[in-house]
């Protein structure tokens, strides 16, 4: 999940007519994002970009997810660089370049830029995350899990800040605490296949195997490519 700037209809009221072809080639380009077809979307985007007269940082950020999102991260960084000198202030751009160095393992510009965009948008939830996972992979346990609490203080109906969390309890050991956590994820968001990996997992580890079959299996049904709960299913005897 990225932060996604909806700016379309806003250019379009904003800015008229004239940008109508602008407004029309963002939106498409985030229509196809969202529906994971990034070639498309990346077009779009270039379109949109040909289009307005004045650059506009959302475009450069939304074409720099599609990039991302389909492994291009280099292409990504510089899209988002670009959206950094159009706005300065505009913490989506940092956000987002964020995540593709964290992609890149270069943890200390990704927590410059998250930091970044922190200060620029406190309550930005997502931000948290993204910061708690690069603490989590660099060890700081402690500091992931405050950033965990604070995405959720932020944003309570986030729901990747459960799941995240939940993820870090369950390497713990605190079955309980991921068990509450991976519940809410799914309550807030049921198609959230991460969720139902790690809850399987738990229920793995509890030794409940009917449960942890049935989490592995909708995870799967949400999305084929989640190896993790192919491997679940596998270490529990069943086919995939």
């Amino acid at each position: 999940m990225r932060l996604i700037p909806m700016v379309a209809g806003l250019l379009l009221a904003v800015l008229g007519p004239a940008f109508a072809d602008a407004a029309s080639e963002y939106q498409a380009g985030l229509n196809a994002y969202n529906q994971g077809h990034y070639a498309e979307a990346i077009q779009h985007y270039s379109n949109a970009i040909k289009l307005e007269s004045n650059s506009r940082p959302q475009s450069y950020v939304g074409r720099g997810n599609a990039y991302d999102d389909s492994g291009q991260l280099d292409l990504g960084i510089a899209d988002y660089s670009t959206a950094i000198k159009l706005s300065p202030n505009y913490p989506d751009g940092y956000a987002n370049r964020a995540v593709a160095y964290y992609r890149k393992r270069e943890f200390d510009r990704a927590l410059a830029d998250v930091g970044r965009a922190i200060q620029l948008k406190p309550d930005c939830a997502f931000c948290y995350v993204t910061r708690g996972n690069i603490y989590d992979d660099k060890g700081l346990t402690d500091l992931a899990l405050a950033d965990y609490g604070a995405a959720i203080k932020a944003d309570p109906r986030f729901h990747r800040s459960y799941g995240e969390r939940a993820s870090t309890y369950f390497r713990l050991g605190q079955l309980d605490n991921a068990m509450t956590d991976l519940n809410k994820a799914i309550e807030l968001n049921p198609r959230y296949p991460f969720a139902h990996v790690t809850r399987g997992k738990v229920y793995e580890k509890r030794g409940e195997r009917d449960n942890a079959i049935s989490d592995y299996r909708r995870a799967l049904a949400l999305d084929a490519n989640r190896a993790a709960a192919r491997q679940g299913l596998q270490r529990l005897g069943v086919e995939p």
